[in-house]
């Protein structure tokens, strides 16, 4: 991963990191410019998925059928039964 110094713009190195939640770090960073030689930290956080996880999907799609009715249920196989 490639960290931007702050101060310059210059690439940084990621010397070390901190858990603080499941979802932030702390890098703890230093620039690779011998001029600027700034060390400081970023965070890096979980924003959210593009994408739910596999078993996130489908447990919903699970339920979803589920609450279906048993018409509702037999046009759903009709859909899966065509090529």
């Amino acid at each position: 991963m490639k960290i931007t110094c702050p101060h310059c713009g210059e690439k940084s190195s990621i010397s070390s990191s901190k858990k603080i939640t499941q979802s932030l770090r702390e890098l703890y960073c230093h620039c690779d410019n011998p001029l600027c030689d700034a060390r400081f930290v970023m965070s890096l956080a979980h924003k959210h998925d593009t994408t739910p996880p596999r078993p996130v999907m489908e447990q919903a799609i699970i339920e979803l059928v589920r609450r279906l009715s048993p018409r509702e249920k037999r046009q759903l196989m009709d859909i899966i039964k065509q090529p």
